[in-house]
């Protein structure tokens, strides 16, 4: 493979990461989640831990009627 490759490689991993980490924030746009805003800070300053990130990402699909 050339280093060419390996960065079109590499930068295809990171984008595909950042879109699997931010996808309960993306959920809850998309869904025009009343607390949208709410869920992408969660996102954005639990979701490097696990429980941060099911939290966002069930509260995102379950819609507004979880609280």
């Amino acid at each position: 493979m050339t280093p060419d490759e390996h960065v079109f490689i590499g930068l295809m991993v990171v984008i595909a990461a950042v879109g699997l980490f931010f996808l309960p924030s993306i959920i809850a746009f998309c869904k025009g989640h009343k607390q949208a805003w709410i869920i992408l800070f969660i996102n954005v300053v639990f979701g490097f831990t696990l429980i941060g990130w099911f939290g966002a990402l069930i509260w995102a699909i379950a819609g507004d009627d979880i609280i």
